[in-house]
């Protein structure tokens, strides 16, 4: 049986943000494994908006597939006509604004962005961000943590003035 027609028979429906998040993503937070699987939750947590319960697994660097999608999440989603999807880079001075910018209200967009660099080691970071109204809400499914308009620009686990988005993609 194809993955598409077994994930259909377990599909429910659709979650609002709240029914999707609250830890339920990435329950097991603070177990080995748990803390670097930023790619799966975000995959994860856009399977439950679509109605699958569902749960993110653990990173093991000798798991190809988790390994593999670290190096490129566009792996883990297709855009709305079923291509491979495409991400683009958001820039400028206000990376915040401009990635707000390039967002439709109700757009639910899986970003990437750089973190910080231990040689020879470059660590990324993936997260969602959605545009409600006029307002944009990052949110991490992995540590089921919200950075919204008051706290992005005081946010203290990431200076955004400072990063590039660099893998930006608006899920189907």
């Amino acid at each position: 049986t194809p993955i598409g027609e077994r994930l259909s028979e377990v599909k429910g429906e659709p979650m609002t943000h709240e029914e999707a998040n609250n830890g339920k993503v990435n329950p097991n937070y603070g177990k080995d494994g748990y803390f670097d699987n930023c790619q799966a939750c975000v995959a994860t947590y856009y399977a439950r908006r679509l109605g699958y319960n569902v749960e993110a697994l653990p990173y093991a660097p000798n798991n190809d597939m988790m390994v593999t999608l670290a190096m490129d999440p566009a792996l883990a989603f297709i855009d709305k006509d079923g291509n491979d999807a495409v991400f683009n880079t958001v820039d400028g001075e206000d990376k915040v604004q401009t990635l707000s910018d390039s967002l439709n209200v109700g757009d639910i967009a899986v970003v990437r962005y750089f973190e910080y660099n231990i040689k020879p080691v470059t660590v990324y970071h993936i997260i969602i961000a959605e545009k409600l109204n006029n307002s944009l809400k990052l949110y991490d499914p992995q540590t089921n943590k919200v950075i919204d308009n008051q706290t992005i620009n005081t946010n203290k686990d990431v200076d955004f003035a400072n990063t590039t988005f660099n893998n930006v993609f608006v899920c189907g």
